[in-house]
């Protein structure tokens, strides 16, 4: 106790030297006189003088003394400075906190003080460990050693005990006779305080080997496994840095080749799966293209070529993953090269059954090692709760690599084959459960299909939010059912896919064939139902189709499948119901509201006559979304949002979420516009085209926040658009992209970066007229906006025309928020022109419309903004201005 509280006397003694050693020196040249008066007689009065001296020097001395306590007395041996740390200060922080607490406990554990760190090659540990060594350098002043372990480096512990002893001054000739090298470290470090820094350890018996004993000394460890230390540390697992930190990290090492546009720089963080190590290669490669981190992310477009350009000379990201590879066990190598196999980006532990031909028992030793080796990593849970994994992008990109060269064809063959029919079998179970009376057919040996008589069950009550993350495997599951000949389970697989939007392909082994595959499924499953269920199971089917159609917005195909289904002729209520449903979503992606109306009508009128509780409530959120849009005032009734999100699940839930959280915003309710968020993301999960939906979602939230004067970061927002237009384009849905770049340049045109802005507008003009841009008035409208935004930015005379025309394509829409926004915003460019006549009406005109909206912060804006224009136009704003304005604000 009284050690640890002269050490923080020592150390408050070190901060403040220059002031205690003047107050010292002040208070012995006080305390002379004083105490000279005190004392009678000559030799008294000379022996106190000599008394106050010498405890003016001995305070001097402590107070000198933290800087001798801290100046290093033995090997530093810590690497030559590294890069500076650009990420995970926060961990960084919170390890320093760490060992202050157990460098400063009053009854200290025995055994050295230990901070381990583990993670995945490339995450970084190396880097992090180096700079917290540096920090706490200073607290161990006997010395820092260190050295890099693990079965790539020849040097065995014996060796690295040999390298220490050396280093601190043991003669050679000793350490050469010395048996018990451990016993000699041990004994050379016993009562100091030491720092030991190990890289790149393998094991806990590895750690032993080379660590101190003692309880002054700091151990450093870092590790590819988690190491379950025994004493009170626990490891630290470092992740991936956030979308925040990989871009800053990615432009730092590109330097002067820095710039790009965004949603490129969102494509290159998103590819090297925010890992530091290929980020770092990714910007030094910028050096050397012609137009930098734009080059870069031409290069990496192409996926067979992409690990191979992450590993130039000397950043050899290659090299990490293969290091740990060539540490497994061949049947755990065949494992992790044949998870690049399962057609989905997560994946539950029975696929490696069919996949390796084992019995479940077999798989969890496996998974572990895979694990523990940070190849394979939790994805989070299912709907069902069961735990899902995945693979890293570049581990992927790595594992297919290995598949390929490791020949054996036929066997790649077969596993895959298994695994189309293992889901094939685990989805006819699933089916039997929903349809009673139904017996699939579709052979599966019993070793091959998960465990668990009740999982069938547990799928069957969340089907619809099995299905979206299962997608591209129930997509093989349809073919390996036709080849078997059960038609049943083959058309039923394909009809559960209604409700499930298309997977991202950019994890895919062979993305191109994965889209043909899905179009020839349907083809399969069509034929089946034909054979099966001539009439029920053809229209399922079909409907399925028009959704997966709708998906990646090839609507006029869609509705030639929709109307053969949609019409008065149909006996089906339940099937035309969907029919009617699904063309409604479609009108609504085309913001063609006024024709969804009439569609919901009948939809719901169907869902009634079917007694079908969940179709009635899908179209009934529908309605509550067309009404929002067509009377927007109605935004203040958040009721109807909320009986959605108890009406539905999956898609719709997410959907209905997100408009929750737009309805919370616009009734000024921040903290309910981020728990709807958020609740968004959590039920998105696991699927691609609900995470797009929800980025885009909250940029364009930002976007509203941004235009009306509020705090949102506009960097934040920028980053949300330009990652939403890369999920956007993995999904190959270009309505999604085209919105995504429009928000992506109104946003850099409020950072005044308009040249980025105009590229953005260029690009999203190209995909819109390769759509085929007449069927999509809407999205006409909002490029015209964002045109419009740009011209007026670059003071060009057109922009007030483009902004009117963007303007009457939402009002013919029927998109009337949209449109008073429009006008609000030609009302100043009529002002930058100097129109100010018409700047006056427009501005008066969008003041009413906004109002009647109930979009409050619009109305303050534009309000706001008239007396802008007042003021450039040299008119007074009167009092019978404001009482006009008064007149509108009343309630209506």
């Amino acid at each position: 106790m009284w050690r640890i509280r002269l050490h923080r006397v020592t150390r408050v003694f070190f901060v403040l030297r220059p002031i205690a050693t003047l107050c010292l020196f002040t208070a012995a040249m006080t305390a002379v006189p004083t105490i000279a008066g005190w004392v009678n007689g000559f030799w008294p009065r000379i022996g106190a003088v000599i008394l106050i001296a010498a405890l003016s020097v001995v305070g001097v001395v402590m107070a000198q003394r933290p800087t001798q306590v801290l100046r290093s007395r033995g090997p530093a041996l810590l690497p030559d400075e590294q890069p500076e740390l650009l990420g995970d200060g926060k961990l960084l922080r919170q390890l320093i906190d760490e060992e202050e607490r157990m460098r400063t406990a009053e009854n200290p554990r025995p055994g050295p003080r230990v901070i381990l760190l583990h993670g995945k090659p490339g995450v970084g540990k190396s880097l992090l460990a180096y700079h917290l060594a540096k920090q706490l350098a200073k607290y161990y002043p006997d010395g820092q050693l260190y050295a890099r372990l693990g079965k790539t480096n020849d040097r065995t512990p014996i060796a690295v005990l040999g390298h220490f002893l050396a280093e601190m001054g043991v003669p050679q000739e000793e350490i050469n006779s010395t048996q018990d090298k451990r016993y000699s470290f041990l004994t050379n470090t016993r009562g100091k305080r030491i720092l030991v820094l190990l890289d790149g350890v393998r094991n806990i018996q590895q750690l032993n080997e080379v660590m101190p004993a003692e309880p002054n000394a700091l151990v450093i460890a870092t590790s590819r496994a988690y190491l379950p230390y025994l004493g009170d540390s626990r490891s630290h697992r470092m992740a991936e840095p956030d979308i925040e930190t990989a871009e800053r990290i990615l432009r730092a090492y590109a330097g002067q080749k820095a710039r790009g546009q965004p949603d490129r720089i969102a494509q290159i963080v998103e590819q090297c799966g925010r890992l530091p190590y290929a980020l770092r290669a990714a910007g030094e490669r910028a050096l050397s293209e012609s137009n930098g981190l734009d080059g870069v992310a031409t290069r990496m477009v192409e996926r067979s070529t992409r690990l191979k350009y992450l590993s130039p000379e000397g950043r050899n990201t290659t090299d990490r993953i293969a290091s740990e590879y060539a540490n497994l066990t061949p049947a755990v190598q065949e494992a992790f090269r044949r998870l690049a196999l399962v057609q989905a980006a997560s994946f539950v532990p029975w696929v490696l059954q069919p996949l390796l031909d084992v019995e479940y028992s077999k798989v969890g030793p496996v998974l572990a090692r895979l694990r523990e080796a940070q190849l394979v990593e939790p994805a989070g849970k299912d709907p069902i709760g069961a735990m899902r994994y995945q693979l890293h992008p570049l581990f992927r990109l790595f594992a297919e690599r290995m598949l390929a060269e490791g020949g054996a064809l036929d066997a790649i063959e077969k596993a895959q084959e298994r695994l189309r029919h293992a889901y094939a079998a685990a989805a006819g179970e699933v089916i039997k459960v929903l349809v009673p009376g139904f017996q699939p057919t579709v052979a599966c040996p019993p070793e091959h299909r998960p465990e668990g008589r009740e999982w069938p069950f547990h799928v069957a009550r969340l089907a619809a939010s099995w299905n979206r993350i299962e997608y591209a495997n129930l997509i093989g599951a349809i073919q390996a059912a036709h080849a078997a000949g059960d038609w049943g389970t083959c058309w039923r697989i394909a009809a559960s896919l209604v409700d499930a939007p298309a997977p991202a392909d950019d994890y895919l082994m062979k993305p191109n064939v994965f889209r043909e595959s899905v179009t020839n499924a349907f083809v399969l499953a069509r034929e089946a139902a034909k054979l099966d269920s001539p009439t029920h199971g053809v229209i399922a089917v079909e409907l399925a189709e028009a959704v997966h159609r709708l998906a990646v917005d090839k609507h006029s195909a869609a509705h030639q499948l929709i109307d053969q289904h949609a019409g008065n002729g149909i006996v089906d209520q339940r099937n035309k119901a969907m029919a009617l449903r699904i063309k409604a979503q479609s009108m609504q992606m085309l913001s063609r509201h006024h024709d969804a109306t009439a569609i919901l009508t009948a939809a719901l009128a169907a869902a009634d006559a079917a007694d079908d509780e969940g179709e009635r409530g899908r179209v009934r959120f529908l309605q509550v979304i067309n009404d929002c849009v067509l009377r927007p005032a109605s935004w203040k009734e958040i009721s109807s949002f909320e009986q959605a999100v108890a009406a539905n699940q999956g898609t719709l839930k997410v959907s209905a979420y997100l408009w929750l959280s737009q309805a919370a915003a616009r009734n000024g309710n921040d903290k309910g516009k981020d728990e709807n968020i958020r609740l968004a993301y959590e039920e998105a999960g696991l699927c691609a085209a609900n995470r797009a939906e929800v980025l885009l979602a909250q940029a364009e939230q930002g976007l509203v926040d941004l235009v009306s004067g509020g705090l949102a970061d506009p960097e934040q927002v920028v980053r949300l658009a330009a990652h939403a237009v890369w999920a956007y384009q993995v999904l190959h849905c270009p309505l999604g992209v085209i919105r995504a770049r429009v928000v992506l340049a109104r946003v850099l045109l409020m950072t005044s970066r308009d040249v980025e802005a105009g590229e953005q507008v260029r690009e999203a003009k190209q995909a819109y007229q390769l759509l085929g841009g007449t069927q999509f008035p809407a999205l006409r409208a909002y490029l015209d906006l964002a045109t419009g935004e740009l011209g007026l930015y670059q003071k060009a005379n057109s922009a007030p025309e483009v902004l009117r025309q963007a303007m009457e394509f939402f009002e013919d829409a029927g998109n009337y928020w949209h449109a008073a926004r429009s006008r609000l915003v030609l009302g100043i460019a009529l002002c930058a022109g100097e129109k100010y006549p018409a700047a006056f009406a427009e501005l008066w005109q969008a003041i009413a419309e906004l109002q009647r909206c109930g979009d409050t912060t619009g109305t303050e804006t534009a309000c706001t903004q008239l007396e802008i224009v007042h003021r450039d136009a040299g008119i007074p704003f009167t009092e019978r201005h404001r009482r006009k304005l008064r007149a509108l604000a009343r309630p209506r």
